[in-house]
């Protein structure tokens, strides 16, 4: 079994039906989650920042830091390495919010809502979201069995 793991930042895609990728430590990040378990195409971007940003070296080193920029990245890679659109499930994992602040100056928050925008002007539905509250949450993809799994608080599990 091969192990990727997922930067914040970045994008990570495999078509290896005996791969997993994990994200770690999300936080306020949000991972983006594509999955064609049909033809075992699995990717996975980490969105730090809402918006857009022109800047060619960060979009290169960083496909993901924008969320803007980073979706349409993450599904030409996961549609190159063979997902279909009529396959696809899209899963939401991070977004927490741990100081008081007005959701409308919350990173997490805001990143979650442009996702969320972006996601419904394409009319692409969620399969599943584990999001918000105070928690650090980590994103384990199984692409052998298609599995999504949260691991959240103190030894907490969630099937999604």
């Amino acid at each position: 079994m091969a192990y990727l793991m997922c930067e914040r930042g970045r994008i990570t895609a495999t078509n290896s039906k005996d791969a997993v990728i994990k994200a770690h430590s999300l936080g306020s990040s949000l991972a983006v989650c594509l999955m064609d378990k049909k033809n075992s195409v699995c990717a996975i971007g980490i969105a730090i920042l809402p918006g857009a940003t022109t800047d060619d070296e960060i979009n290169s080193n960083f496909p993901m830091l924008h969320a803007s920029n980073g979706i349409g990245l993450l599904y030409k890679k996961w549609s190159e390495l063979g997902g279909e659109r009529s396959n696809l499930e899209v899963y939401l994992v991070g977004s927490a919010q741990f100081i008081k602040e007005p959701a409308e100056l919350a990173n997490g928050t805001l990143v979650y809502k442009g996702v969320r925008k972006m996601l419904n002007k394409n009319k692409i539905s969620l399969a599943g979201e584990h999001v918000g509250g105070p928690i650090n949450r980590t994103l384990i993809a199984d692409n052998k069995d298609g599995q999504i799994k949260v691991l959240w608080g103190l030894e907490r599990e969630t099937i999604l």
